[in-house]
């Protein structure tokens, strides 16, 4: 099993601070995990890099990612930087995306097939859904007369001509 943790701290990717909690993140990880192998990094808080990241790490098949931003260590809001980061939030949108693609592909499934249909079908009739069964034949004038003969000798118990 292949694991990521990233830590996205802006002060951490400078070298300008020690990051505490990816190592943290990585002991609990290697204790539950024994075999996983972990990559670590880095990443300054920039929306654009952290789904760039993430989308290699899903492409390279990582079983698991983990984000850890600054926020969750350093919840103090000084100097005015917000103590909610983007990077929480890119989870959410990731499952959002997820969740809007597949209803929108179900939504197209059901537009592109004609689903549900709320129009009868030509030829049907209520009695078909309990004990009987309609036979639906499209055919040219010229030929209905033949197909009416053949559904007769069939043992057809009704057969109705409707135009088209």
């Amino acid at each position: 099993m292949r694991l990521a943790v990233l830590t996205i701290s802006d002060r951490c990717s400078q070298g300008l601070l020690e990051d505490t909690a990816g190592p943290a993140v990585i002991r609990i990880l290697e204790q539950e995990w024994q075999q996983a192998e972990i990559l670590a990094r880095t990443l300054a808080d920039d929306e654009d890099a952290i789904a760039q990241e993430l989308e290699e790490l899903s492409n390279a098949g990582m079983a698991l990612v983990l984000t850890v931003g600054t926020s969750w260590e350093w919840n103090l809001n000084t100097g005015g930087r917000p103590i909610a980061s983007i990077t929480p939030y890119i989870v959410i949108i990731f499952e959002m995306m997820i969740l809007f693609g597949v209803l929108g592909a179900v939504t197209s499934f059901f537009i592109k097939s004609g689903l549900p249909s709320f129009d009868s079908a030509t030829g049907y009739r209520t009695r078909f859904g309990a004990d009987r069964f309609g036979l639906v034949v499209r055919t040219a004038e010229s030929d209905s007369a033949k197909i009416e003969s053949l559904m007769r000798e069939a043992g057809a118990e009704e057969v109705v001509r409707e135009a088209a």
